[in-house]
């Protein structure tokens, strides 16, 4: 969400607001590097594994809920309110989850962003993500950190474009509302390895809500650190 920001910004010939990075961040530090671990743990654990490749579905619980320790495909349709400006966005989101094992999933996120028209053009992003989380069960309470890699491409009019590595990490908990419906929230650190892209704090709460064994109604609420606002529905599918 920040990315597009930024180059609405540019775009309106408004003043240059540069956030202040602080790579000496510890707690930014240690998200980063437990996640990111974190990450490429699981997903050499899945690789390698051959108990864990020959079962890849044998930890799922059918009747079991939320997403956490499923097998979830989520497409998902969001409206970005950029604040301050005219011009909003609209995103495209595709998320796996895979289960791999009890406490272990892998993921997969494809995000597309396509901006209002500024006037001379439209401002587009890609992002890909691949990454592991790990989680724990409370009796329907699942705290959970996970943590990947990425990378971005950017395009605005004007000849204007950006494309960096990223890596994110994130934490959060999963809460059994009702029989059907879970609730949660998160925070997720984005860190560019380009630094004309910007690091970000992500702050989000999501619902699921089983319609059937198989289908979920889902539901995001999300904000980051610019304060652009992201507002989203979309449907689980469980295979």
């Amino acid at each position: 969400m920040s990315a597009c920001a930024v180059f609405v910004t540019v775009l309106a010939d408004r003043p240059n607001q540069t956030k202040t990075m602080n790579y000496k961040t510890s707690f930014k530090s240690l998200l980063l590097a437990a996640g990111c671990s974190l990450g490429l743990a699981v997903s050499g654990f899945a690789s390698d594994d051959p108990v864990v490749a020959a079962t890849p579905t044998s930890t799922v619980n059918a009747s079991s809920h939320g997403v956490l320790g499923q097998n979830v495909a989520n497409l998902g349709f969001s409206y970005v309110d950029i604040k301050n400006s005219s011009v909003n966005a609209y995103a495209m989101n595709l998320t796996l989850n895979q289960a791999i094992q009890t406490g272990i999933d892998t993921l997969f996120e494809y995000n597309y962003l396509r901006s209002d028209d500024t006037g001379i053009g439209r401002i587009t992003e890609h992002k890909v993500n691949f990454g592991g989380r790990a989680y724990t069960n409370y009796q329907g309470f699942k705290p959970f950190v996970d943590g990947g890699i990425g990378w971005v491409w950017e395009r605005a009019p004007l000849g204007l474009s950006d494309n960096s590595f990223l890596l994110f990490a994130s934490v959060g908990a999963e809460f059994q509302a009702t029989p059907d419906l879970t609730i949660t929230p998160s925070v997720r650190y984005w860190y560019a390895t380009k630094s004309s892209v910007g690091d970000v704090w992500e702050y989000s709460v999501k619902a699921n809500y089983w319609l059937t064994e198989k289908l979920a109604l889902t539901a995001k609420l999300g904000v980051d650190d610019d304060q652009t606002m992201e507002y989203g529905l979309g449907l689980n599918y469980r295979f």
